[in-house]
């Protein structure tokens, strides 16, 4: 039976202060431990970082089956979180913003369940561009879910839950998979921003792959963003992807202990330097750990 270790980190966007971001790992449980990433969009309605919080804190234990069964999650969730916080928008003269665009976020939450044969399923939900992750050290592999496979889909405008039914939720942009975790692999949850450096890390140190290039051409000739984050990239001084990826893992923390500034100091040294875009930062990595015989 395969033993998970979780490990986390965030920062707050440079220059600000309020954390939009939140995440959630349950993994004192044995047959179920899940975590969870919410990205709160700034742009988009107001109390969003408290949103984002909402959703990750109020997952079920078991993972959704269906975007209709995320959908009956949502409703309480929302009707909940409209009464709650509708007196604090008209507190500060917020109410017509808050009615028109409500709260948005995206959601990535992972659901490690033990099955028959001491087996595990890992099952992500997501909805958004908050993706889930999967690198295998023992064959030099990433993998990225389906609707986020390559770098240019972060191109485009996300879907978000939102608790106003002015924003509908979108079955179709519900993303529900399952896969059976490897010994050694590590399973990444991550903010859009940093998912794509991440991603561009991994190009990048594939040169021979013609799939690889290709994504980094497209993905240059349709975002000015983009193109401009790949150049930078390809200047930078930095480690193969492997021991890159290992460095950034390094900077984070168990959940249950004090975390560290490294990963804060690592990811600004990284926006300063143009790698990545000026956004919230959060990781959480699950490492799947063989038994020891």
């Amino acid at each position: 039976m395969l033993g998970f270790e979780f490990m986390w980190a965030n920062a707050v966007k440079p220059r600000e202060t309020i954390m939009q971001d939140a995440r959630f790992i349950a993994a004192h449980q044995l047959h179920c431990r899940y975590a969870a990433v919410a990205d709160g969009a700034g742009g988009m309605g107001v109390f969003v970082d408290k949103w984002a919080q909402k959703l990750v804190n109020a997952l079920p234990d078991m993972p959704f089956a269906t975007p209709a069964h995320l959908a009956d999650w949502l409703l309480p969730i929302a009707i909940d979180f409209f009464e709650t916080h509708e007196p604090e928008a008209e507190q500060k003269k917020l109410t017509e913003l808050f009615w028109d665009e409500g709260s948005a976020a995206t959601l990535c939450a992972l659901w490690l369940n033990y099955a028959e044969q001491e087996r595990t399923l890992a099952t992500y939900c997501i909805y958004g561009d908050s993706p889930c992750m999967r690198y295998q050290p023992n064959i030099g592999q990433l993998m990225m879910p389906p609707h986020l496979s390559r770098l240019s889909d972060f191109s485009g405008r996300t879907n978000l839950l939102n608790w106003s039914a002015y924003h509908q939720f979108k079955p179709d942009c519900c993303h529900i998979h399952s896969f059976e975790p490897v010994a050694g692999e590590i399973i990444l949850l991550a903010s859009d921003a940093l998912a794509q450096l991440v991603l561009t890390r991994y190009l990048l140190s594939q040169p021979d792959k013609p799939e690889c290039v290709s994504q980094l051409q497209q993905a240059a000739a349709a975002s000015g963003l983009h193109r401009q984050l790949i150049a930078a990239n390809q200047k930078a001084d930095l480690p193969d992807f492997e021991n890159w990826l290992h460095n950034l893992l390094q900077t984070l923390t168990p959940p249950n202990q004090t975390e560290s500034p490294l990963f804060k100091e690592l990811l600004y040294d990284y926006y300063q330097q143009g790698l990545i875009d000026d956004d919230d930062y959060t990781l959480i990595a699950i490492h799947a750990v063989a038994p020891v015989v």
